[in-house]
């Protein structure tokens, strides 16, 4: 059995995407992340793999998450002190249910594409644990199968920094394990990272919700 956690919190304004918030509008920025919510459920959603939404229980409650992401997707609250426990409980929650194969992603990466969550599944086929890069030193991506799992994966790690994804890989080494590194993709933190998506070819196609938002946004 695999299954997809997706991190997120509730968009709501000025408590997501506050960079982004400064040069655009707190409001706008928390819808632009609703839409990143949306765009990326939309592509991961013709994976077979399960999806669980893993939410941040100080964002909302359980009835604003259905709401804003319907009654058909498993939803379960976060876990712990800070992002490194929180993503060892999520773990541990989805290989306890019985799992065997669980990719964990975040929800600020509205590029990330179905095929790039196969090619995490093919490596953990394989028995291998996977990191996706982001280009700011962290992760957008880590897979495991429920026999990789580890404290230590997520321990004396400075959150965060440019440093978590080579202080991960460095966490698995020592674990004997030995991570395929998949595609870096770009988190979407500020106005300069926004225009750098709108500027891709495909962002349309990529990003529909997205796209389709900052239109409506230009021509209003």
């Amino acid at each position: 059995m695999q299954n997809i956690l997706f991190f997120l919190k509730y968009p709501k304004a000025g408590k997501v995407k506050t960079r982004l918030g400064k040069d655009f509008g707190y409001k706008e920025a928390a819808d632009i992340y609703s839409c990143f919510i949306a765009d990326t459920l939309f592509k991961i959603s013709v994976c077979e793999a399960a999806i669980t939404v893993c939410a941040d229980p100080y964002s909302s409650d359980i009835e604003g998450y259905k709401k804003l992401l319907g009654d058909d997707l498993k939803i379960i609250f976060q876990r712990g002190e800070n992002i490194g426990k929180k993503m060892f409980n999520a773990f541990a929650d989805i290989f306890n249910s019985g799992c065997r194969d669980a990719v964990l992603i975040g929800s600020d990466i509205p590029t990330l594409d179905a095929e790039t969550i196969e090619l995490a599944f093919e490596a953990l086929s394989e028995g291998m644990p996977c990191l996706g890069p982001a280009d700011d030193g962290g992760y957008y991506l880590i897979g495991l199968k429920s026999s990789q799992l580890d404290h230590q994966i997520f321990s004396d790690i400075k959150w965060s920094t440019e440093s978590v994804l080579e202080s991960t890989v460095s966490q698995m080494e020592k674990l004997k394990l030995s991570p395929v590194i998949l595609p870096e993709k770009s988190d979407i933190d500020d106005i300069e990272d926004l225009k750098k998506l709108m500027a891709k070819h495909n962002f349309h196609e990529i990003c529909p919700n997205t796209a389709a938002y900052l239109k409506k946004k230009a021509d209003s």
